[in-house]
């Protein structure tokens, strides 16, 4: 008999529509950032951090990163979950951002 996966008690449910809309609204904000503004947030080395907190609201996560080596392309990607079963697969986007200030198609 398998068992059922039950959400935890501090999970918040996320309509997918609203975790979209957040999403879209979170990859807007970084998309009106300058290439030299997204550079200055590369971590020198990368990291990974590890947030563990009761959720009353859905956790966005936002990286920004090089695409490739650094001083070219710059990668912005950023997901949403709820804290329960979402977290196992997270709605994602995201956007590459040339030197010049052009994204990439």
């Amino acid at each position: 008999m398998r068992k059922k996966l039950v959400q935890p008690p501090y999970a918040l449910l996320v309509d997918k529509n609203e975790a979209r809309g957040i999403l879209e609204q979170t990859l807007s904000d970084l998309r009106r950032i300058s290439y030299d503004e997204l550079r200055a947030r590369i971590p020198p080395k990368p990291r990974r951090v590890l947030f563990l907190t009761v959720l009353d609201e859905p956790q966005v996560e936002t990286h920004v990163f090089w695409d490739g080596p650094p001083d070219n392309d710059i990668r912005v990607t950023a997901s949403i979950d709820d804290g329960g079963l979402r977290a196992f697969k997270p709605l994602s986007d995201g956007f590459i951002r040339r030197p010049e200030g052009s994204e990439v198609p």
